[in-house]
């Protein structure tokens, strides 16, 4: 959707992603790029939301769920806290290489990795990346869209994390950093 957020008492709260993550994305399930979603992105566009047009929504789907699920557990072991996450940079290593399992494994699968700019998460050195994710955790807008939602949505965020964890396993791939992300969460220690 490129926006995220939830509740805080009675009140909805919620922000745009940054752009350079995610617009709000739209796709038609057999890859045309049609009157219908041109009229559609350029209503969202009015209202002020980033947009972009896939091709893919299947793989743009299914890469989401690649990078959000590590995302969501780590935030999980870290309190459903993004700054505390951004503290700890062992667990941001470990979140990436979950990230780049699932992304191994959607290629296993022959699932293209979409948008293509995910991609980076597998070149850069991990150092790097590490701190570059750091600094992105310690933002109120991952506040809103990311801390607020995991504490808003435990039951969605496991039932993204079971849908994750059976394509990674179908794939046979090694997921070594996803199943330490996995050990002790409090995510499953809610059910």
């Amino acid at each position: 959707p490129g926006m995220g957020g939830g509740k805080k008492g009675p009140e909805v709260t919620y922000v745009l992603s940054n752009p350079l993550l995610q617009k709000t994305t739209f796709g038609e399930a057999d890859g045309a790029i049609t009157p219908r979603l041109r009229k559609t992105a350029a209503l969202f566009r009015r209202a002020g939301f980033p947009v972009a047009l896939e091709r893919n929504m299947e793989a743009w789907q299914k890469t989401h769920l690649a990078w959000v699920v590590p995302l969501a557990l780590g935030i999980y072991l870290a309190g459903c806290d993004n700054y505390a996450l951004a503290k700890r940079p062992d667990l941001v290593r470990l979140v990436i290489g979950a990230v780049r399992e699932s992304f191994a494994a959607l290629r296993r699968l022959g699932v293209p990795v979409t948008p293509g700019r995910f991609r980076v998460t597998e070149v850069l050195p991990l150092p790097l990346l590490a701190a570059l994710m750091g600094r992105a955790l310690d933002d109120r807008r991952i506040e809103i869209i990311a801390a607020l939602h995991c504490r808003n949505a435990p039951g969605e965020i496991r039932h993204l994390t079971d849908g994750l964890l059976a394509a990674v396993r179908r794939a046979g791939t090694p997921h070594p950093s996803l199943e330490r992300l996995l050990e002790g969460n409090p995510l499953y220690r809610q059910r």
